[in-house]
């Protein structure tokens, strides 16, 4: 990938987080090639769509999803907004996601309605965070989530004409996105240096916090974790996720450790 410019963003406790875009033409690349994969609903994830029921809903291979083909939504950052996708809707400045204020809503909505599901009583609570979960995020994760993407039917889709063939030493739409958001290299924020300690990301792990094929994967990476909470809290303990932020509610301690 090209050389990203690097901002530091402030954090609480005097903090600072390094968010890095890379160059004009490199994000109209990925912006393209992001926007025709997820115009097949076979590609993993949470979208919203005017022409849907329910309007919020999740796609994607059934056995990353929870519950299999019935697969609920709890999740709720950066959900893909298909009326923008599908070209039904202009972009605004959150891209082809759906307003940060509509997710976050929609994250608070699910936590209520899972707590008075709840036997009343007691509750357990439990906030859990991964830390520095952009500059960690390992690429096996996700190459894990496209390997299941291209043993399943109908495959991962052809952009450009460019498809699954190792063979021939082809490679598909989804890896090449894979190759331009790991290993990049990001001007110092304060220098403008290029090159030095702490300005390369490894090619196997961390990905750039800020363009949206970053927040796209990102959220997609965590859906077998999603599958596996749901399935271990069935019943007795809530989980609920935005980006790497989770929530689990359960009226007996035991389900939320399990969890």
């Amino acid at each position: 990938p090209p050389v990203h410019l690097g901002v530091w963003v402030p954090k609480d406790e005097g903090k600072v987080r390094l968010k890095a875009m890379p160059p004009p033409e490199e994000l109209i690349a990925q912006h393209y090639v992001l926007r025709e994969l997820l115009k097949s609903d076979h590609m993993p994830a949470v979208r919203w769509s005017s022409l849907h029921r329910p309007r919020l809903f999740v796609t994607g291979p059934s056995d990353i999803l929870p519950e299999g083909n019935r697969a609920r939504v709890v999740s709720y950052g950066y959900v893909v907004d298909d009326d923008i996708v599908h070209s039904r809707a202009a972009p605004e400045r959150s891209g082809i996601f759906r307003h940060y204020w509509h997710c976050y809503q929609g994250f608070l909505s699910f936590l209520e309605e899972g707590l008075l599901a709840l036997d009343g009583g007691r509750i357990w609570a439990r906030r859990l965070d991964i830390r520095g979960f952009y500059d960690v995020l390992p690429r096996r994760a996700l190459e894990e989530v496209r390997g299941r993407l291209a043993k399943s039917s109908p495959g991962i889709p052809e952009v450009l004409g460019v498809h699954l063939d190792r063979e021939q030493g082809q490679t598909d739409a989804m890896a090449w996105l894979l190759d331009r958001a790991f290993g990049y290299r990001w001007a110092h924020p304060a220098t403008g240096a290029t090159e030095g300690p702490g300005l390369n990301s490894d090619s196997s792990r961390g990905i750039p916090q800020g363009p949206d094929l970053s927040s796209w994967l990102a959220n997609i990476a965590l859906f077998p974790m999603d599958r596996a909470a749901v399935a271990a809290g069935r019943g007795h303990c809530v989980y609920a996720r935005y980006v790497d932020d989770i929530i689990l509610l359960g009226d007996e301690p035991q389900a939320v450790g399990a969890v």
